[in-house]
């Protein structure tokens, strides 16, 4: 080896053990999750205490294949559900109710079939709203103070900590919009992949993909929803909603609209 070669293998070592001697600068994980906070459109902030709302399913939508075979059974069908009404409440906690209307049947089949539509709405706006309010009342992230882990993964930070039982993992880049949320218990699994629009006052959620693992194959859950706001109060809140997907292998598809909408306000 000649003598530059020699000289330029020894400044290499040289620097080389330099850069294993420094360490990583330490991320201010305090400051990191104070900033995401603060990202997020948040109706805490806004002074929101609770809101409440008519939502009214598409039920034409729902049965278009009924129409395109019998227009008449169609007609009945439509006639029948519009009988039926439901008021959403929801306030700052995420804690959601859903009431509804409690029209006469006639017969034991409806009253079987109303019953249904009953349960199935409600677990349908109950997980919506359980979905949606984290990210409205500013419930994404743990308390700066609070233990929980962040890794700096180049262009993207990773957030993990437990929320009771359940541990959670939150994938988010670097502007602090979240990639991926995973939540895993005993009792089921989750990941939500949500998308955003960017308001004055923050991140806005716009929808989200989600995938949700119970105990059972009937406990599977995917769904697809999509998100349109109007503004009440000086607020934004949901006014359109569209969902597809599956639960247990049965796929479903349903669009709600929010009407009449009152915020109550600090």
């Amino acid at each position: 080896m000649g003598r530059r070669q020699r000289l330029f293998v020894a400044i290499l070592g040289f620097g080389l053990l330099f850069v294993a001697s420094v360490p990583a600068a330490a991320i201010n994980k305090r400051e990191i999750v104070t900033q995401a906070r603060a990202a997020y459109y948040n109706l805490k902030a806004q002074g929101l205490k609770d809101f409440r709302c008519t939502a009214a399913p598409n039920w034409a939508k729902m049965l278009e294949g009924r129409r395109q075979r019998d227009q008449a059974k169609y007609d009945e069908a439509l006639n029948t559900l519009k009988q039926l009404s439901f008021v959403v409440t929801v306030n700052a906690s995420g804690k959601t109710e859903v009431t509804h209307n409690t029209p006469a049947a006639g017969n034991a089949q409806l009253e079987s079939g109303f019953q249904d539509i009953f349960k199935g709405m409600e677990q349908l706006m109950s997980g919506f709203f359980d979905t949606w309010s984290p990210f409205a009342f500013n419930g994404l992230f743990p308390d700066p103070d609070s233990d929980y882990r962040l890794d700096d993964l180049g262009s993207q930070y990773r957030l993990a900590y437990k929320d009771g039982p359940a541990e959670v993992e939150t994938i988010m880049g670097r502007d602090f919009a979240i990639r991926e949320l995973k939540v895993a218990s005993a009792a089921f699994r989750s990941s939500i992949r949500p998308q955003f629009s960017r308001a004055a006052e923050g991140f806005v959620l716009t929808g989200y993909n989600a995938d949700y693992e119970g105990q059972s194959k009937d406990d599977t859950t995917h769904m697809e929803v999509a998100i349109d706001y109007q503004q009440v109060s000086g607020v934004k809140l949901p006014q359109t909603l569209n969902l597809k997907g599956s639960y247990g292998g049965n796929p479903f598809q349903i669009e709600l609209r929010f009407n009449g909408c009152q915020a109550n306000k600090q």
